[in-house]
């Protein structure tokens, strides 16, 4: 998944205080969606809180690692 298809999933998501994200059945994902998700959507939209759930281990991983959490 990329940067441009974080974009659109987020896109009007800002009219929220919280948005769910549901990795059910996503086997994998790229760095450049988790930055675009979790780092540079949110500095841009600091009212929505963005919120990942049903992540298996390989987008756990990735995810910590975006957000800095090894």
């Amino acid at each position: 998944m990329s940067r441009s298809e974080a974009k659109r999933l987020l896109a009007g998501m800002d009219v929220f205080s919280e948005v769910e994200v549901d990795f059910t059945g996503i086997d994998s994902v790229g760095q450049a969606f988790v930055d675009e998700m979790l780092r540079v959507w949110p500095q841009l939209h600091p009212g929505t809180a963005i919120i990942p759930t049903k992540l298996n281990e390989a987008v756990e991983f990735r995810v910590r690692r975006g957000l800095g959490r090894q």
